[in-house]
């Protein structure tokens, strides 16, 4: 991921990087500690004392949204494990912006609590032994704070709304409980999300099914590979919708697009692009690690691009951000 203008920057300051090298490696120590303490506070939102005690297993996420509002409301089933003993309560990171209805657990109502700090605390009817696979559901809604690189953004393009997310690297909690640790990948995830027609939802993994229902359609994704919470992402306005193929030894890799109806034409004629990018990473790196699935790509509102799991979202479909999005599938995604 990274800002259009970022990269412009370093083109334009290349001459002088290289010019300057001979200083930089000498000084190199004094670089590594100067970049460690800048970044510090990354490395202590890497993992919450109070998410410790759990393994994430899955999630199903139930989101309805309107590109045109503000808002969410939703459903979100977790499954986990305890990794403690005595575990008799559960803790998610949740922005106290988002309002907390209910908490689900074997049909029955129990007890939360939201506290400072982003915590949605949820006090168990007993113990849960190591180890033990249990789930619980958490219905809420709210407006999401406009934090990070902007987690739940709006906007439009042509006059027509648009919704995306853009959770790296901690922003997953200010628009739905979960976890937002880099130490613990859920296992795999179902979104359904329920929009207005007229639109589609960009998503990780495949698409099981789309369905009306009234003014509505219901879109289904289905992802089974593990994925850190940052890279769970939707995007959702009037796309067009339509394939490209990468052949890999006797298997093909579909490439969803989602374009902009404005760009489907100058889309269609630079997404073929993708094919020697996924042939080449797939040759020097690994086989492509989602190959079950798919890769796509979807315009969205953002100034650069993000590697979601499986589905990158770029603002133009250039082939330089295509080939570096693509990249990250394998270290950033695969490799976290």
């Amino acid at each position: 991921m990274k800002k259009i203008y970022i990269s412009f920057l370093l083109i334009i300051t290349a001459p002088f990087i290289f010019a300057q090298s001979i200083n930089y490696w000498s000084n190199f120590e004094s670089m590594v500690q100067s970049e460690a303490q800048s970044n510090a506070w990354k490395l202590k939102s890497i993992t919450t004392a109070y998410t410790d005690n759990y393994d994430l297993k899955y999630h199903r996420l139930q989101w309805t949204l309107d590109p045109a509002i503000r808002y969410i409301s939703g459903t979100i089933t977790s499954y986990f494990t305890p990794t403690a003993a005595n575990f008799n309560q559960i803790n998610f990171d949740c922005s106290d912006s988002l309002t907390v209805d209910s908490v689900i657990y074997h049909g029955s109502n129990i007890t939360f609590a939201q506290l400072p700090g982003d915590v949605l605390q949820i006090t168990l009817p007993g113990v849960i032994p190591i180890n033990t696979l249990d789930s619980i559901a958490v219905y809420y809604q709210g407006v999401p704070p406009t934090t990070g690189f902007g987690s739940f953004s709006l906007g439009t393009h042509n006059g027509f709304p648009m919704l995306y997310t853009l959770s790296e690297p901690y922003g997953g909690s200010d628009w739905f409980p979960c976890k937002v640790s880099l130490n613990d990948k859920i296992d795999s995830i179902d979104v359904i999300v329920t929009v207005p027609q007229g639109n589609r939802v960009a998503g990780n993994g495949l698409m099981v099914e789309e369905t009306q229902v009234g003014n509505s359609s219901i879109y289904h994704w289905k992802h089974r590979y593990p994925i850190t919470n940052y890279l769970i992402g939707i995007s959702i306005t009037n796309y067009v919708q339509y394939y490209n193929y990468v052949p890999i030894g006797v298997d093909s890799l579909p490439v969803l697009v989602y374009a902009y109806p404005e760009d489907s034409g100058s889309a269609a004629s630079q997404t073929p692009y993708i094919i020697p990018v996924i042939q080449l990473y797939d040759s020097l790196f690994s086989p492509y690690p989602f190959m079950n699935e798919k890769y796509g790509l979807a315009e969205w509102g953002w100034g650069g691009g993000e590697e979601f799991q499986t589905m990158s979202f770029i603002v133009y479909f250039a082939g330089w951000l295509i080939a570096h999005e693509t990249g990250h599938q394998w270290f950033g995604d695969k490799v976290t």
